[in-house]
């Protein structure tokens, strides 16, 4: 589990709230890299990285919006959310991963179309339109990729997308495991179609070599070879048989 930090901060100025797409995308930003880095602060570099943006793009929308009160910037070591960014963070998560479920349950959507789709639905969403439409879904607890959607008050959770599960790189060999969720990529979500990996595919691990970095599955009959790259993306839990239980 990530120990992700979060600011108190100051009371709320009124006027302070996040008013364009490109500051909810750089609230997005901070709050998957502190979540990939286990909490720790995001750096302009890792920043000017993901966006394929400047030096100077990046140091002014850091710098706005800690004057919004969305984070705290240190020099030299990064950017770690306030409690006024976090719920910023989860808000729009959640009615992302609400707009991808109604895409692929009610509009017929693949999962690896969805998330273009739900990033422009998601800056158009009030708090009040995203609980309909959750309460229309029948509550899902999770999106299509297998992500949890987090109630608004979930702001001090940490990981929302993996708390309980296990990255399959770190998986043992004959172990059995379900796969629980995957990283929203839509490269990833297209290999893993062509190999008929979907969630709540059950397998075993027959084989890890440590040299190679390949940990290879056995599932359907088939025998599936993935690569580290892949199986870091890739979030199980492990199947018990009744016996193990015993």
């Amino acid at each position: 589990m990530s120990k992700r930090q979060v600011i108190k901060e100051k009371p709320i100025i009124k006027g302070k709230q996040v008013t364009s797409r490109g500051e909810e995308d750089y609230i997005k930003a901070i709050y998957k890299l502190s979540d990939e880095a286990e909490g720790e602060r995001v750096t302009n570099h890792q920043l000017a990285v993901y966006f394929a943006h400047t030096a100077q793009t990046v140091n002014e929308m850091v710098r706005k919006l800690e004057k919004k009160e969305m984070l705290v910037y240190q020099p030299y070591k990064g950017s770690v959310l306030t409690t006024l960014g976090m719920e910023e963070a989860v808000r729009l998560i959640r009615a992302h991963r609400i707009w991808e479920t109604f895409l692929t349950d009610k509009l017929g959507y693949a999962w690896e179309e969805v998330h273009e789709e739900a990033e422009m639905l998601e800056h158009l969403t009030s708090t009040k339109l995203a609980d309909k439409l959750y309460a229309f879904l029948g509550a899902p607890e999770v999106c299509p990729h297998g992500n949890y959607i987090p109630a608004l008050s979930d702001l001090k959770r940490d990981d929302l997308d993996t708390c309980g599960r296990l990255k399959l790189s770190k998986a043992k060999k004959g172990k059995q495991y379900c796969l629980k969720s995957v990283v929203d990529d839509k490269a990833l979500l297209v290999y893993l179609n062509s190999l008929n990996i979907y969630i709540d595919l059950c397998f075993k691990i027959i084989e890890r070599d440590l040299v190679s970095d390949i940990v290879t599955l056995t599932y359907d009959g088939r025998n599936t070879p993935l690569s580290g790259a892949v199986a870091q993306k890739l979030f199980v839990c492990e199947v018990y048989d009744a016996e193990d239980n015993a």
